[in-house]
């Protein structure tokens, strides 16, 4: 029984090392298309998360409201606008 449970003990140590390195992968690919982005459009924007759509919204927002301020405005939900 104990060897059972060392197989599977290796085997899930070994699907986690090659999940952490596709996850590594799929870093290197987005860093390599924030660079040609950046050499094509000639600024810099961070990609975000695809598999996580409210740090999209996230950034539209903060960006909303950085864009409100520089026009002297009081972003929507300030609580200094009162």
């Amino acid at each position: 029984m104990e060897s059972v449970g060392r197989g599977m003990l290796e085997s899930g140590i070994n699907m986690h090392v090659v999940s952490r390195q596709i996850e590594r992968v799929g870093d290197h690919a987005v860093d390599i298309g924030e660079q040609v982005a950046y050499l094509v459009t000639g600024t810099f924007q961070e990609f975000t998360d695809a598999s996580h759509p409210e740090v999209e919204e996230a950034a539209r927002l903060t960006e909303a409201s950085r864009a409100a301020r520089s026009n002297g405005e009081a972003p929507a939900g300030d609580p200094d606008e009162r």
